[in-house]
């Protein structure tokens, strides 16, 4: 991946949470109408922060994790991963929105000379290059453009000039920046528009705006993003007029907004150029003119401290807790079982247990914990054998439970880890819904694939040549996920007698294992008395794709094998069948 196309990643992550962000601001504006537009306007500067710094602190009062779990550091918020995805992956924060994204992006193909998820990537950088370019363009061209134009401007005093170039006056520079003021000005009028400008310039507006437009610049795909540019000028001139009416007194709103509508009369104005800005929003700003009250005291104390709360909650990110493998008090640390045989999860509240040991949802579970974020200091000291969790994870590294004892085992929600040697204090969890909702998906698949054994036996058969029963029974053998079943071939003709399975594949870059297949293959040869082979056989959704991604094949001779004899015995009623499968979940 190229630096452009990372940078691309970075902003497109940056104005995600700029997104949020913005939606909070606006809603906090709404609810500050009444208040002094200068506390919307200091809003805004968080808008900014997030535009243009991918790193922040962390908090426990970020907003952001509403939507977000836990970080672990200061590092930047990552909704689209870097690097290159096998796959499309997008996570916003919200569960639809995701799915919508990730249906219109292509998927990556194994056989494919580029993957299309990176292509569209390269893509998208260029034109977003190219608009940052043009937009620059525009500023640095229209700036020159308005630098000729009031290059003979006449010097009044300080840093004021006047022009008859233009009947509504505008600050320009950066450096040093100048007041430029039109000829018919006079009187008040002049002492109003003169204040205004002043005001600009004092509280720095002048390298404010340049800021926030480069900021645009870099999200202009972001149509948000330009709403609230519009929003934040229209604070600034609107916190600006309030301060003015403050230093004038209120008695003077009448003249001044007569001096705004007389300026707003004159068609003749600068060209826009986000590197010098004049009058704009006039209704509005005459509007608030005219009913701006100067709060109370206690007004102003409650909006400082709603204001401080609102920037810290936005401006950091959720916060940040240890990983459960580097807290000193889990002992699990490097020596912990990372890649176990087998996984035991208990619901305690629902009573239920389940047995995992298929490798991805094993990969799964071993991630959600690494994922798990705890607090720094412990709630109580954890003994073995009690829990109070709501979930128990135990890990053990051999199939048969009765040769090897497991390492240790992670209690979740609260966090504790047992492994049979010390207590471990027990941990807030930090990002709680985060982990909670992966859990119960990858029980819910487990669920999932669970065998039916009143189908099973109903369709108990002794010939391969009974088709509805043959058929009945493959249709109720779970799949793993992402394969669906084609059509079944039965060989009754001669000896060996078997069945052919072709199965389809939704997405072409999934890696399918065996081992769902030879625990249904295990059943088949158990429920089908003479059937001597099960062949699996996989095609890619992709008919342009040559190759089948999997062929397994498997005997009696190799059922039995494994389950120690004849596999049929197991059939003989519901009783042992639920054994067989239990044995087989083990084994396999």
């Amino acid at each position: 991946m190229s630096y452009f196309e990372a940078a691309f990643i970075s902003i497109l992550n940056m104005s995600i949470t700029a997104s949020y962000v913005a939606i909070a601001i606006i809603i906090a504006r709404l609810m500050l109408k009444k208040a002094p537009k200068v506390f919307s306007y200091v809003l805004w500067s968080v808008m900014l922060f997030r535009l243009i710094c991918p790193f922040s602190f962390s908090s426990a009062f970020s907003l952001l994790g509403l939507i977000r779990p836990a970080q672990i550091d200061s590092s930047p918020i990552q909704y689209i991963p870097h690097g290159m995805m096998a796959a499309p992956a997008v996570d916003t924060g919200v569960d639809k929105l995701n799915a919508a994204f990730i249906a219109s992006l292509p998927a990556a193909t194994p056989l494919a000379s580029v993957n299309p998820v990176q292509v569209l990537i390269t893509l998208g950088s260029l034109i977003w290059l190219t608009g940052v370019a043009a937009l620059l363009t525009y500023a640095v061209v229209s700036y020159l453009r308005l630098k000729k134009q009031i290059s003979m401007a006449t010097l009044v005093c300080d840093n004021v000039y006047e022009t008859d170039l233009f009947q509504s006056p505008f600050v320009c520079g950066i450096v040093k920046p100048k007041i430029y003021l039109p000829l018919n000005l006079t009187g008040l009028e002049r002492e109003y528009v003169l204040c205004h400008e002043q005001t600009h310039i004092e509280r720095l507006d002048y390298l404010i705006k340049p800021v926030a437009f480069l900021a645009l610049a870099l999200h202009w795909f972001n149509p948000i993003m330009w709403l609230c540019y519009v929003l934040m000028t229209k604070d600034m001139e609107m916190s600006c007029d309030e301060r003015v009416i403050g230093r004038t007194g209120s008695g003077e709103t009448a003249g001044y907004s007569s001096s705004l509508l007389a300026m707003a009369m004159h068609k003749k104005t600068p060209g826009p150029s986000p590197l010098a800005f004049g009058e704009s929003n006039v209704k509005a700003r005459i509007n608030n003119i005219l009913n701006y009250k100067k709060p109370a005291f206690w007004v102003i104390i409650a909006c400082i401290i709603a204001v401080a709360g609102l920037v810290i909650a936005l401006v950091s990110n959720p916060a940040k807790g240890y990983s459960i493998y580097e807290h000193p008090e889990s002992y699990l640390g490097q020596h912990s079982l990372r890649v176990p045989a087998k996984v035991h999860i208990t619901d305690h509240l629902s009573g239920r247990e389940y047995t995992l040991t298929d490798a991805n949802q094993i990969a799964q579970v071993t991630a959600i914990v690494e994922d798990m974020r705890i607090a720094r200091k412990g709630i109580s000291k954890a003994r073995g054998g009690s829990t109070g969790s709501r979930y128990s994870i135990a890990y053990y590294d051999d199939l048969d439970d009765s040769i090897s004892e497991y390492r240790y085992t992670v209690h979740v929600d609260p966090v504790w880890t047992d492994n049979n040697v010390k207590p471990s204090y027990r941990f807030e969890l930090i990002n709680q819904q985060d982990i909670l909702k992966r859990l119960k998906a990858v029980l819910a698949d487990h669920t999932g694939t669970a065998y039916n054994v009143d189908s099973l036996m109903k369709n108990k058969t002794q010939y391969i040549g009974n088709n509805s029963k043959v058929v009945a029974l493959i249709d109720a053998l779970p799949l793993p996920q992402g394969v669906t079943r084609g059509t079944v071939e039965l060989n009754t003709a001669e000896v060996p007698y078997g069945v052919t399975v072709y199965y389809h594949l939704e997405d072409d870059t999934a890696r399918i294992g065996e081992e769902q297949f030879l625990r249904n293959s295990l059943l088949l040869f158990a429920l089908i008395d003479n059937a001597d082979e099960v062949k699996h056989i996989g095609h890619w959704n992709n008919r342009s794709l040559s190759s089948t991604p999997f062929r397994f094949t498997y005997t009696r001779a190799d059922a039995e094998r494994i389950v120690g004899g004849d596999v049929r015995q197991f059939a003989e009623h519901q009783e042992s069948l639920a054994e067989l499968i239990d044995l087989i979940q083990m084994l396999v």
